[in-house]
């Protein structure tokens, strides 16, 4: 958790500093306005995002390591009870009170009693 908040934050930061870049740069050639904002903030993304390709691979890196191990703990408790589901799955159960042993060891025959017209 403490990489993706370090991670979060280092792509804010990087964000913010790029639009006040941009904004620098561009004040120049725009009157500021909402769409200039607008246009700011889209050059503020693509430059951001190109930067932090190389600035942030060390966080991003570290981040991706986080994530893998959470998924493989997942993963791995996931199974631990998918198994212990089977075993109980397989265990021999007792006939429950008030069943007939005889229709349950005769399939076929409780199919027969089953079928519709027959009295």
């Amino acid at each position: 958790m403490k990489s993706f908040a370090l991670y979060t934050l280092a792509r804010l930061g990087l964000f913010v500093a790029c639009f006040g870049l941009c904004w620098l740069v561009l004040n120049i050639w725009l009157d500021w306005n909402m769409s200039s904002a607008l246009e700011t903030a889209i050059a503020a993304m693509l430059l951001s995002s190109v930067v932090a390709l190389f600035a942030l691979r060390s966080l991003r890196d570290g981040l991706a390591a986080d994530v893998s191990t959470r998924a493989d703990r997942a993963r791995a408790a996931f199974e631990a009870r998918r198994a212990i589901e089977d075993a109980d799955n397989d265990a021999p159960r007792e006939p429950l009170a008030g069943t007939n042993e005889q229709t349950d060891a005769q399939p076929d025959r409780v199919a027969e009693l089953e079928q519709p017209g027959r009295p």
